[in-house]
């Protein structure tokens, strides 16, 4: 037995006190017919009240731990900050979201802050967000009316969606792609130390023999640009002059 319960025993300060005062003070009222009810409450009210001051008598408050995980995710995410032109890349992925009334999914690694100069009253442009995704290294693209956001490096391995007649023209010169070009005179093959150079580091650029064909992951903008350089490109060879041989005949 330590001191302090020690001393509660003595005091009759411990967690069977107030039974006991309650015990007491029922016997007392019990002999004493005059006592008003209203009385009795008040007696016991303020033995509770004594029995309190006993056990913490400086009314310190309570100093069981908090915890930390659960105040955490109970406060509210931080908006754009007009003094640092600052927003969090969480925030303006989910203003984008909401404003396209779409789902998204970000990849846990996606983290930071962006600036953002200029007017903030309007609502992000799909080039607006697409391009400031691309400038703090990371790619987005839309996929079954669901949003990913993923880091550069990983993003040509995911369901990006392949280029064609129907979203061409919608979507974003940021936004992440996938296309295959098709030549009809020019070598796939010769072709990829000239491209090669354009591609990003995360994107894709490889040759098919076969069907004379280029497969590219990059984004929208550099298919586009690479697509019209293929145009200039994949033109019939013109055929090589060959030199005559001179005979004697020719005097």
């Amino acid at each position: 037995m330590d001191e302090s319960e020690r001393h509660q025993r003595q005091v009759g300060t411990g967690p069977k006190a107030v039974p006991l005062i309650k015990l007491l003070l029922c016997s007392s009222l019990a002999l004493n017919t005059h006592a008003s009810f209203a009385e009795s409450n008040a007696i016991l009210t303020n033995s509770k009240h004594y029995h309190s001051q006993l056990i913490n008598p400086d009314n310190r408050p309570s100093t069981a731990p908090v915890n930390k995980k659960t105040k955490k995710n109970t406060k509210k995410r931080q908006a754009y900050n007009a003094a640092t032109n600052e927003l969090l890349i969480e925030d303006l992925v989910d203003q984008y979201a909401r404003d396209h009334a779409i789902k998204a999914i970000i990849d846990p690694r996606v983290k930071g802050r962006v600036t953002m100069l200029g007017d903030q009253n309007h609502s992000t442009t799909d080039e607006e967000f697409y391009t400031t995704l691309y400038m703090h290294g990371y790619s987005a693209y839309v996929h079954d009316g669901t949003l990913y956001v993923r880091i550069q490096a990983t993003i040509k391995t995911d369901s990006v969606p392949l280029l064609n007649k129907s979203n061409r023209k919608y979507l974003a010169s940021r936004s992440t792609a996938t296309d295959v070009i098709v030549l009809q005179h020019a070598p796939a093959v010769e072709l990829l130390p000239i491209l090669r150079p354009l591609i990003p580091q995360w994107g894709h650029l490889a040759a098919h023999r076969a069907s004379n064909a280029l497969l590219i992951t990059a984004t929208v903008g550099k298919i586009e640009t690479i697509r019209k350089m293929m145009q200039l490109l994949d033109v019939t060879p013109k055929p090589a002059f060959a030199l005559k041989p001179r005979s004697d005949d020719d005097d």
